[in-house]
């Protein structure tokens, strides 16, 4: 990790470029991707499942701007951007019922996740992104790291997501876990609202991490009582399950402007709600 860190500092040094204006926003790019792992059951009697979850930009190698060499298009086309909050959307069939599980709290999970009790782990997944510098011009990066993901229980009403990288110490995100609220819950059942900690967002100082992709399944399972952390009811009409993702994002580390986070980085973009239906068999 000292040698990534090393590599990231020297090349921050060497690329940091003052950017001229942003080509759009950073939701252009958002996209969603979900599976439903099981079948549904009945209303009154719902069946355990598992969830595949992956909110992700596009960011292709090649098809960018010529004096780019061609690649490094779609959302390294914008100036340097973090997600620092997101929302994720179950649908109102779906249930997530974390109480009765066992638990870990969040210092254990930091860490030493292993000594965490059987059952509060529930998930892994994996994460990618991309250094940058804070200034750097459109189409520029410093590294892109891989991320491996855990998904433990920390109460009953919220779930932690362990992130580490080769460049980064283990940090956790919180999800907090409710009912949705305002117009949207005429469409979804429950809401989780995910906060993106500083070492994720700013893992060195200048340096901004620019999440491009991260998924997180989640299988099957009850606790000791045999209540299901995932369940689904009867499939609606449509035979479609609505889910639905948004993200909040600081542009470049700014802490100038408001609103801001409780880390003090400003919400400078509030994406747009990428909905999608998934077919409920």
């Amino acid at each position: 990790m000292r040698n990534a860190i090393a590599v990231l500092l020297a090349a921050s040094a060497c690329f940091a470029v003052l950017a001229s204006t942003a080509l759009a926003s950073p939701d252009d790019y958002q996209h969603f991707e979900v599976r439903v792992l099981g079948k549904a059951g009945s209303d009154k009697k719902p069946s355990s499942i598992g969830s595949y979850l992956h909110p992700f930009s596009a960011v292709n190698s090649a098809g960018g701007p010529t004096n780019l060499g061609g690649v490094n298009s779609g959302a390294l086309l914008e100036l340097p951007f973090e997600t620092v909050l997101a929302h994720l959307y179950l649908p109102k069939q779906m249930k997530l019922a974390t109480k009765g599980f066992p638990t870990c709290t969040q210092p254990v999970i930091l860490a030493a996740p292993e000594s965490c009790p059987p059952g509060a782990e529930i998930g892994q997944g994996v994460a990618a992104g991309y250094a940058r510098n804070a200034n750097a011009a459109p189409g520029t990066y410093l590294l892109a790291p891989s991320l491996t993901v855990r998904v433990f229980i920390i109460t009953s009403k919220s779930i932690g997501l362990r992130v580490i990288s080769a460049v980064t110490a283990a940090s956790i995100i919180t999800g907090d876990i409710g009912p949705t609220k305002g117009a949207l819950a005429k469409i979804y059942g429950t809401e989780i609202l995910f906060k993106i900690p500083k070492g994720l967002t700013e893992p060195l100082p200048g340096i901004a991490s620019q999440l491009s992709s991260f998924d997180s399944t989640i299988p099957a399972r009850r606790n000791s009582r045999g209540v299901a952390l995932q369940s689904l009811s009867s499939c609606p009409k449509s035979k479609k399950l609505n889910f639905g993702y948004s993200g909040l994002f600081n542009i470049g580390l700014d802490k100038k402007h408001s609103p801001k986070t409780a880390l003090g980085y400003s919400i400078n973009s509030t994406g747009k709600l990428v909905g999608i239906k998934v077919p409920c068999a």
